[in-house]
């Protein structure tokens, strides 16, 4: 009844040779893994460039590098000095992720190919891990972790089901712990110290996750509830109910007391996607419910599941029944979260059902594979015991099973080391046989090939030709090319006031959505100041580009704007992997490079007051700005300054005569940290950096919204109330 056994497996043991087989010997698994791993290295050889291989995957790739250069070693919370006004960097931890240690050695295209190997090693050892905690035998545990070749490149391509580990495979290291986790909830018992060694287990494997990526640990978290809760309420002991529930809430006292939980909370909630749904949502379509709706091929893998729950629930008992439980109940509770996305009222700031789904497919199929296996038992319970009850009655009747019941041990473990070899292929294999089919190249895409482009801006604003900010670009087309080649300059260094990353903030998208009078409905995930309505003023916005630093403006076309007719402009080629023809650099002369130093200062407490003031056709942002506290020193302008990027934030130096006001092009927030406690900083028209300081300054800045010191956070949702930004 105990041990993931059938019913009637018990009658069968009796019967079968008491040595150890391959199949139940650690060798297999390890057989089986080699195989595994030499399938998919061929898999990504024989169809090269997959992973990160889209333009998300080029911007993750960007990403990666930026925070290897810029960011400080194992900090999750670092400002961006390539995109946008500097606001954060998705937090990716590169240093504890080890699917981006090959980026900090090898080149970008090589590094990519071996990210995704790890990524794929450490999710298939997480899934076989999960399988053995729950009393599965060998094999199918090795068959479900075989299973996570579907949902890495090429063969989630092939079957064209959700490319989250395409795009990004280190997010399978961010989830493999939940996997580990979940089963080492399963082995909780009120026995002790086993008890104290599991809870610091599954403490230590949340808080990795934590760690690595808080972003899309959410995202995890939130799928794994309901797995979760079925485990921890389903065994018929109160004692072990008791300790699960003990142990779970004490993981989260500990990540809530110590601050990370509330570090996850307001990174997702200070974004501009959860707090203006209304204008950045998703559409509420099917397509982004599951891969049902997206593949030929997705029918076909629930098919296959639910048979396979239904005959785990039926024949398993103890762990292996629970897993299979706990993969039914959870996809019952998926389709109801579709539903609620689909139907319910109101906006959707939760991940979207797709993300869910696709956290738990692991769990899917491995449920699947002990239901099936369950059955398997059984049937070979049930002709073990067919075969010894005809043999007692007449053995002499049936040669042939005679034959079955001579072999002898040594015999029985190599028929069974053959099979199980068999087994430990056959997903692979079928794996190998369909990618082969495809072309080499079928799916990769290209970087852009612009070297004139990027040697220009390489030179005259890149970073890592010179750590002094000199102005970054912006690119107005918004088309397919155009992120290609900005992800490219972001690769080479190259900041840019486009930004792309989920975690615009909500003063962002105000600023431009009021100021510009931008439609922002189609900039999810995208910071994008330019003109898409008839309302917007270009003045208004050429002089707000001046005073955040922006130096070229890029298109197609040169620029006929009223008024800007005289910037000088100059052409590159244009050569990206689905079009061609020339980009159109215009350059805006005395762009704000930190030493925009205003002295006429207006107070303004609300963000409708300061953005009437920054419209005004009169406003100069070299020498005006609008403060949301006051200043009590008359103002003078400083001089000789400088603003420098370096590792973990910015360096700030300069003189004045008295007190001075510089404006920096850096988004504001109240977790900014000047490292010299007599330098002051201020919210200034609505978004920027407000520096005072007297006589001399020469200080780091750097964020501290730290996974243990969350709370300057809260001052800034503080603001967006008090600015009006948010009811």
């Amino acid at each position: 009844m105990l041990g993931g056994e059938a019913i009637s497996a018990g009658a069968a043991r009796a019967h079968v040779p008491a040595s150890r087989s391959l199949p139940d010997s650690g060798l297999f698994a390890l057989l089986a893994f080699i195989v595994l791993v030499f399938a998919e290295l061929l898999l990504v050889l024989a169809i090269t460039g997959t992973n990160y291989g889209s333009t998300d995957g080029k911007a993750a790739q960007a990403e990666i590098l930026a925070t290897l250069e810029f960011a400080r070693r194992f900090d999750i919370t670092n400002l961006n000095p390539l995109q946008g006004l500097g606001a954060q960097m998705v937090p990716t931890n590169v240093w504890m992720n080890p699917a981006y240690w090959p980026f900090a050695f090898f080149d970008k295209g090589l590094a990519s190919e071996l990210s995704g190997i790890v990524a794929f090693i450490c999710y298939a050892a997480a899934c076989y891990a999960m399988a053995r905690c729950f009393d599965l035998p060998r094999v199918p545990s090795i068959i479900a972790a075989q299973f996570t070749i579907v949902i890495f490149t090429p063969v989630v391509l092939i079957l064209a089901f959700a490319p989250n580990f395409v795009s990004i495979p280190g997010l399978a290291v961010v989830y493999a712990p939940h996997l580990v986790a979940f089963g080492l909830l399963a082995r909780l018992s009120p026995e002790r110290p086993q008890v104290w060694f599991i809870a610091g287990g599954l403490l230590g494997l949340l808080f990795y996750s934590l760690y690595c990526d808080p972003l899309w640990t959410a995202v995890s978290g939130l799928a794994w509830i309901v797995p979760f809760a079925v485990v921890t309420f389903s065994s018929v002991r109160r004692d072990a109910i008791l300790v699960r529930c003990t142990v779970l809430g004490g993981c989260v006292a500990v990540l809530l007391l110590s601050g990370a939980l509330e570090h996850v909370y307001s990174l997702s909630q200070y974004t501009a996607r959860v707090q203006f749904p209304d204008l950045l949502g998703r559409p509420r379509t099917p397509l982004f419910t599951s891969i049902v709706f997206r593949s030929n091929y997705a029918a076909y893998f629930y098919y296959c599941c639910v048979p396979g729950w239904a005959l785990g629930i039926w024949l398993l008992r103890g762990r292996p029944r629970i897993l299979v439980l706990a993969g039914a109940v959870s996809a019952l509770s998926l389709l109801a979260y579709s539903a609620a996305f689909l139907y319910s009222p109101g906006n959707w700031w939760l991940p979207i059902p797709i993300y869910i789904e696709h956290t738990l497919f692991a769990l899917f199929w491995t449920a699947a594979i002990a239901g099936y296996w369950g059955a398997l038992q059984a049937l070979a319970a049930y002709a073990c015991s067919w075969v010894h009850v005809a043999n007692s009655i007449d053995l002499g009747t049936d040669p042939r099973r005679a034959r079955v019941l001579s072999l002898s041990p040594t015999q029985a473990a190599a028929a069974t080391t053959i099979i199980a070899v068999a087994i430990a292929s056959v997903v692979p294999a079928v794996a190998i046989n369909k990618a082969l089919k495809y072309p080499k190249n079928y799916w990769y895409e290209a970087w852009p090939d612009e070297p004139e482009l990027r040697k220009f801006l390489g030179n005259n604003i890149g970073l890592r030709a010179d750590p002094r900010f000199r102005g970054s670009i912006f690119f107005y087309t918004f088309q397919f090319d155009e992120f290609l080649t900005l992800d490219s300059l972001w690769v080479d260094a190259v900041p840019t006031a486009n930004e792309y990353s989920q975690l615009i903030t909500p003063q962002a998208t105000y600023f431009i959505h009021e100021l510009f009078k931008r439609d922002v409905s189609h900039d999810l995930n995208w910071f994008r100041p330019w003109i898409n309505t008839g309302e917007g003023s270009f003045s208004t916005l050429f002089r707000a580009f001046r005073a955040m630093g922006v130096r070229y403006v890029g298109g197609y076309e040169p620029l006929h704007i009223s008024g800007l007719e005289d910037l000088p402009s100059a052409t590159f080629p244009r050569r990206s992997p689905f079009s061609s023809g020339l980009w159109v650099i215009h350059e805006i002369p005395e762009v704000n490079v930190g030493n925009y130093s205003p002295t006429e200062v207006t107070i303004a407490r609300s963000a409708a007051d300061i953005i009437d003031a920054l419209s005004s056709p009169n406003f100069d942002f070299s020498r005006q700005a609008v403060l949301s506290a006051d200043v009590h020193d008359r103002l003078v302008p400083a001089r000789d300054m400088q603003l420098s990027v370096i590792r973990g934030g910015l360096h700030v130096s300069g003189h004045s005569d008295g007190t001075s006001l510089v404006v920096l092009p850096q988004q504001y927030s109240n977790c900014l940290r000047a490292h010299d406690n007599r330098v002051r900083l201020v919210r200034a028209d609505l978004i920027m950096t407000g520096v005072i300081f007297s006589e001399t300054i020469d200080t780091d800045i750097s964020l501290e919204f730290g996974i243990f010191s969350p709370g300057c956070r809260r001052t800034d949702f503080a603001d967006m109330k008090q600015f009006g930004l948010k009811d």
